[in-house]
């Protein structure tokens, strides 16, 4: 586990921290924060250093954008929209949790039953303009 402060500024920091704590276990990990936290900000800056070469965008209305990188791909998926946990269902939300692949999720409360009993959780806590505090678990 870990729990940071940092800032903007340090963002591509924190997240090789975060792939370096997580790349040894399950390939699920889901981001909670308030509006603003800086969820896509952090997942971009780990797409980067994973190796994706395209803007990384947030898919608030597709539900999940895919990402081709050296391992693969990386699933980032973004359930503020949804009402219940049905719904992930008509995007097959199961085969991508089930295809070994990163599948990185904003907003995961609303799946979390479906989740994997090893998977990552990320809070990011917007303290001041620029301020942020991270904690990294693994859910158990």
């Amino acid at each position: 586990m870990i729990r940071q402060e940092y800032t903007l500024a340090e963002t591509e920091i924190i997240a090789r921290k975060v792939l370096d704590i997580t790349q040894n276990g399950s390939n699920i990990i889901g981001f909670k924060g308030t509006l603003g936290a800086g969820k896509t900000t952090l997942i971009q800056a780990m797409g980067r250093l994973s190796g994706v070469n395209v803007p990384i965008t947030s898919p608030t209305f597709a539900l999940v954008n895919e990402y081709p990188c050296p391992k693969g791909f990386i699933y980032h998926f973004d359930l503020y929209r949804l009402r219940s946990v049905e719904e992930v269902f008509t995007i097959g939300f199961l085969d991508y949790l089930e295809s070994g692949h990163s599948c990185w999720i904003e907003w995961f409360e609303i799946v979390e039953t479906l989740l994997p009993p090893d998977f990552w959780r990320i809070e990011i806590e917007h303290l001041s303009e620029g301020q942020r505090q991270i904690t990294v678990n693994k859910h158990v």
